[in-house]
């Protein structure tokens, strides 16, 4: 499993999600150019390249770190990363938001029956 995040594992189908989150708001929305870049490591997740699916697709989830940087997990499970992801974006972060359409056809409903509806998913 490679974080999208960090290394993707097949650059060829995917820019980074750092490189997705730091593209300008859509016209008419303010843009925050003057926030420092976004990290989802720090927050205790990331999006994951899972391989593939029987049919061939990319599998990508969003899930929590189970070894970060500072040792402790912030989240118990996927589900508290994919709740901290959803109130993010539902308080209109545009990078949890993008997060949230990067992941798996199969896996926003998923989210949506945990967390319920957001925008992105």
């Amino acid at each position: 499993m490679t974080a999208i995040f960090g290394a993707p594992g097949r650059a060829h189908l995917y820019a980074t999600l750092t490189q997705l989150l730091q593209l300008p708001g859509k016209p008419g929305r303010a843009c925050r150019a003057a926030e420092p870049p976004f990290d989802a490591q720090v927050e205790g997740w990331d999006v994951f390249d899972c391989g593939l699916r029987d049919d061939g697709a990319p599998r990508i989830e969003l899930q929590r770190l189970d070894s970060p940087a500072c040792g402790t997990p912030l989240f118990r499970s996927d589900e508290g990363a994919w709740q901290h992801v959803v109130r993010y974006a539902r308080a209109g972060s545009i990078p949890h938001q993008r997060a949230l359409r990067m992941v798996d056809p199969v896996e926003p409903p998923a989210i949506k029956t945990k967390c319920g509806w957001c925008p992105g998913l």
